[in-house]
C-alpha cells in the first residue's frame, strides 16, 4: 500500500531566502469596556485615600523636608522593622488558628524583610553614614590610643610632659557628653 505524503506548501520568501510576514485580516475589534459611575466614583476615593496616606508618611516627610541621609536611613530600618514585625505577627496569628495555608509565604517575606534590613543597616556602616556613639569601646580604644600617642610625642618635645598630659585630661574628662 502506497503511503500518502501531502504536499509541501513553499511559504513565499524573499530574494534572499528569508520567509515574509503573512499579511493577516483583521480580526474581532477588541470590546471597550468603559467604568460605570459608581467605579469611578470608589477609584476617586481610593485615589484620595492613598495620596493622604503618602503624604504622611515619615520617610516622604523625611525626604522632601530634605532630612539628613543617616536620619532618613534610620526611618528606613525602622519602616523595614514594623514591616517585618506586623508579618510575625500575621504568622503567629495563622499559626494559633491552625491556618497553614500562607505561612511559608509569609515567612519568606519576613526573612526578605530581615535581610533588607541588615543591608541596609550594613551599607550605611560601609558608607560612613551612621554616626559613632562616643561611649561604645571601639570610640574609647581610639581616644586612648590618642592621648598615649600624644603624651609620648608631649614626652619628647616638653619637659614637663606629665603635667601636661594631667592637664590635658582633666580638660578631656567627660568629652563624651560634650560631643554633638
Amino acid at each position: 500500500m502506497p503511503s500518502y505524503a501531502p504536499p509541501l506548501l513553499l511559504m513565499p520568501t524573499d530574494q534572499e531566502g528569508n520567509p515574509l510576514p503573512i499579511k493577516r485580516k483583521p480580526g474581532r475589534p477588541r470590546k471597550q469596556v468603559v467604568p460605570s459611575i459608581h467605579e469611578l466614583e470608589v477609584a476617586k476615593l481610593v485615589n484620595a485615600d492613598r495620596d493622604l496616606h503618602v503624604e504622611s508618611d515619615v520617610l516622604v516627610q523625611a525626604l522632601e523636608t530634605k532630612t539628613s541621609t543617616p536620619e532618613i536611613l534610620r526611618h528606613v530600618i525602622l519602616e523595614l522593622a514594623i514591616e517585618s514585625a506586623a508579618i510575625r505577627h500575621e504568622i503567629r496569628s495563622a499559626q494559633a488558628a491552625s491556618k497553614s495555608d500562607g505561612i511559608p509565604q509569609k515567612m519568606s517575606r519576613r526573612i526578605d524583610a530581615l535581610s533588607k534590613m541588615a543591608s541596609v543597616s550594613l551599607d550605611s556602616h560601609k558608607l560612613g553614614l551612621v554616626e559613632a556613639n562616643p561611649n561604645c569601646e571601639a570610640v574609647q580604644r581610639i581616644f586612648e590610643f590618642f592621648l598615649r600617642t600624644v603624651g609620648g610625642v608631649a614626652a619628647e618635645v616638653i619637659p614637663d610632659a606629665g603635667s601636661f598630659m594631667d592637664e590635658c585630661r582633666r580638660e578631656l574628662e567627660g568629652w563624651e557628653s560634650r560631643v554633638e
